[in-house]
């Protein structure tokens, strides 16, 4: 049996049914934007904040929404200048054929017809928009079109950086007064919830247990990135669909991200002496499949670690200190847990961006080469 059920769900393009943890921004864009625009009035947001946090694919779904106008996505980078963007908008809202030589005054009175002949306001969200603010005389007739083209019109402006402060100067912000909203990187558990949506309907029920998901949307919490969660599932989906299991386990995740995010773990190792190699090849050994290992279960393995190789056990305060230093060199990840009242806090350390075993012979080849 398959993993992924359908795949068109885990690309990037795919717009869910229902987007969790947006809510207050479809909200905020439904005031700012499209409620004036259903009055009559020219409306502008600008819409900012780090990759994968949601910006795209809420305005797709704000400009999707039933209502007096037409919505109309269109992504800068694609025309370079406003004008080319509008001849797509024209098409895009039916005027099938375009006059060669159209300038950008018969393309708003073209708008303006196509508003009179059906009743619809136009909504449009410029995506990758920064470059839009360097066409002086397209962003000036777009910012003003009511006024000197009587079209009922919003812009939704969707940017990593607020291009109100790096590309507008004194006077263009003077015409200009957008609503902003800034989106935030996704929480640990909000990343979690996404995910257990999109699993729930892109893959077969049962191949990814709810420990793994929560091991993926811990793996992206770095990033925040709904995107890199996503891509997460996918790749460690098809992996492990390659290895012939019809279910994932934490080894295929921490595969999925060296293959997004891949860093140069031979270099970093190089840098290691041979008792940080060993303790972390007893990380290795002792994390196996699982997501995560207690610093107990390192310490036993590592015993045994040192006893294959022929040396003293290692004292703990020199294991604390090993660990602490291959976390430092971002080798290891940790975080404190207490079981329960009458324990002390626990060491649980992990691996997100190379899996065990793969690490493990690297390491296990290293040691051969300098024993």
């Amino acid at each position: 049996m398959g993993i992924i059920t359908r795949p068109e769900a885990l690309e990037s393009s795919f717009l869910p049914e229902k987007l969790l943890h947006r809510e207050k921004e479809i909200e905020a864009l439904n005031s700012i934007v499209v409620e004036p625009l259903v009055r009559g009035n020219s409306a502008f947001a600008v819409v900012f904040g780090p990759p994968g946090t949601g910006k795209t694919v809420t305005c797709k779904h704000v400009v999707k929404q039933p209502g007096e106008w037409i919505g109309v996505y269109e992504n800068f980078l694609a025309f370079g200048s406003i004008k080319n963007l509008l001849r797509d908008v024209l098409l895009r809202v039916g005027r099938v054929t375009l006059p060669g030589g159209m300038n950008m005054e018969s393309q708003f009175r073209a708008l303006k017809s196509y508003q009179s002949r059906t009743g619809k306001k136009l909504l449009l969200v410029i995506d990758e928009c920064l470059n839009a603010f360097r066409d002086k005389k397209g962003i000036y007739n777009l910012l003003r079109a009511n006024e000197l083209h009587s079209l009922d019109i919003a812009v939704i402006f969707v940017s990593v950086d607020n291009p109100f402060l790096v590309m507008l100067s004194g006077t263009d912000r003077r015409l200009f007064s957008p609503g902003m909203i800034k989106f935030q990187k996704y929480s640990t558990d909000e990343l979690e919830g996404i995910l257990q949506n999109r699993y729930s309907t892109a893959c077969r029920t049962g191949s990814v247990s709810p420990e793994t998901l929560r091991f993926i949307a811990e793996t992206a919490s770095g990033s925040g990135s709904a995107r890199v969660a996503i891509e997460l599932l996918q790749k460690s989906a098809y992996l492990a669909a390659h290895r012939s299991s019809d279910t994932v386990d934490p080894e295929d995740v921490r595969a999925a991200m060296a293959f997004i995010n891949p860093y140069l773990t031979e270099s970093k190792l190089s840098e290691l002496d041979f008792t940080d190699l060993i303790i972390l090849l007893a990380v290795c050994r002792s994390l196996g499949s699982q997501p995560e290992t207690g610093v107990t279960a390192v310490r036993e393995t590592l015993d045994i670690a040192c006893e294959e190789y022929g040396i003293s056990r290692l004292e703990p305060h020199a294991v604390y200190g090993g660990l602490r230093e291959l976390e430092r060199m971002g080798l290891i990840e940790s975080r404190l847990e207490k079981p329960d009242r009458d324990m002390g806090p626990t060491k649980i350390i992990r691996l997100s961006d190379v899996p065990a075993a793969l690490l493990r012979e690297k390491i296990e080849t290293l040691i051969r080469t300098v024993s």
